[in-house]
């Protein structure tokens, strides 16, 4: 099969294994692989990749979907981890591409898939981590509806609550 379990000979002093996580809600997430395809002789990241639901036999993969035009899943990137972006965990493994390249496709099998079939895995795996809400701004001014983002933030501010202009006063969330 396409999954196993090493037994290495010595363990890697301070490297820390990657969160694995079960999956809930498969479709929509947006995630992230890196793999060594050709002519990339040291790795290349696909990003804002998104999950499209369960696929393969007996409903054991999930679809991935590459954004096109871009780098997308390929030969090179089989047994890669499946990062979740919203949380840093590790949602399963690149098991296959769907080779028209004009299509993007790929697939991953869940860890809820890996421990059914290599049940000592189980024991890496935890509780999902909770994405982060990013920090709290709130804002005093004459026009609180024309608040700029701060320095440095690459414009993905979204208003999270009532603007009470009474108080002038707005609540903006970054993250």
């Amino acid at each position: 099969g396409d999954i196993a379990l090493l037994d290495l000979a010595e363990a890697f002093p301070h490297v820390r294994g990657a969160p694995l996580v079960r999956l809930g809600a498969v479709r929509d997430r947006v995630v992230h692989t890196y793999g060594f395809p050709a002519p990339h002789r040291y790795g290349v990241w696909v990003n804002n990749a998104e999950l499209a639901g369960p696929a393969g036999a007996a409903g054991e993969w999930i679809q991935l979907n590459s954004p096109l035009p871009g780098e997308r899943v390929r030969r090179g990137f089989s047994g890669a981890g499946v990062i979740d972006k919203a949380t840093g965990a590790v949602l399963g493994m690149v098991v296959t591409e769907y080779t028209d390249e004009r299509a993007g496709l790929a697939y991953l099998i869940p860890v809820e898939v890996i421990v059914r079939h290599v049940p000592d895995v189980a024991r890496w795996v935890g509780e999902p981590p909770r994405p982060s809400a990013g920090p709290l701004i709130i804002v005093f001014g004459d026009d609180p509806l024309a608040v700029n983002a701060p320095p440095g933030l690459d414009g993905s501010v979204s208003l999270l609550g009532a603007v009470y202009p009474s108080y002038r006063l707005v609540i903006i969330g970054i993250g």
